[in-house]
């Protein structure tokens, strides 16, 4: 009786380990696509509440349920974001584009008016201080000669 109570025992605890092995393995396998797929709090909540339930067929059943829904609602959810993404990615560019193209004409026109007035200035400095000059050189040698003189 011992002998029998003692192999069906470790016949039941190996039966039992490969289930919960089994059914561990298959259980994290989905909670990890599952997650992969959808990333949301969803996969997360699910996962433990699958933890915590797996022994309740009812539970589980709503659970894997859950999980499907989740996976799609993540697809979804996961599409959208790609696409508003690549939208809000080709908005940005344009404005970018825009504001740079703007920004361009903008610094040009700056440079070009700053260049031009600059040209202005140096242009009246330069004939102004040359006269002067002159007239400084002019006047220093007139003196200079007269003192030579």
């Amino acid at each position: 009786m011992i002998i029998i109570l003692l192999i069906s025992g470790a016949v039941l605890g190996v039966v039992v380990m490969i289930i919960i092995l089994i059914s561990g393995t298959v259980l994290g396998v989905v909670v990890m696509i599952i997650i992969l797929i959808s990333g949301t709090v969803l996969g997360v909540v699910v996962m433990i509440i699958l933890l915590i339930s797996r022994a309740m067929l009812g539970v589980v059943v709503v659970m894997i349920t859950l999980l499907i829904s989740g996976a799609v609602l993540g697809v979804l959810l996961m599409i959208i974001l790609l696409i508003s993404g690549a939208m809000l990615g080709v908005v940005v560019m344009i404005i970018l584009l825009i504001s740079g193209a703007v920004l361009g004409v903008v610094v040009i026109i700056i440079l070009l008016i700053s260049g031009t007035v600059l040209g202005v200035v140096v242009m009246i400095i330069l004939p102004f201080s040359g006269a002067v000059l002159g007239v400084v050189v002019m006047s220093i040698i007139l003196i200079s000669g007269a003192m030579l003189g």
